[in-house]
């Protein structure tokens, strides 16, 4: 006994109407406002302390090399008020 596999032809897209999202209301819209100004909140503070990470990483390799004497003319103490005064 055989038995065979039919696929059925998919209708007509003229026959098939698409479905329609109804309109948000105003709450909802509102409440999406809300939800993606947190999440852009969320995002903006995950970079701002990568970004502290990378410049205090960046600080300590400036200071390491001025101990080490590869950078002259500037002290660690003067790179720190340098820092300080462009924060």
């Amino acid at each position: 006994m055989e038995v065979e596999a039919k696929a059925e032809a998919p209708a007509a897209d003229a026959e098939m109407p698409l479905p329609t999202a109804k309109p948000l209301t105003a709450e909802e819209r509102e409440a999406r406002a809300k939800r993606a100004a947190v999440r852009k909140a969320s995002i903006d503070e995950a970079n701002a302390v990568e970004a502290a990470k990378e410049a205090a990483a960046a600080a300590n390799l400036v200071k390491d090399e001025i101990k080490a004497g590869k950078i002259k003319g500037l002290t660690a103490a003067d790179f720190d008020l340098l820092c300080l005064a462009a924060a």
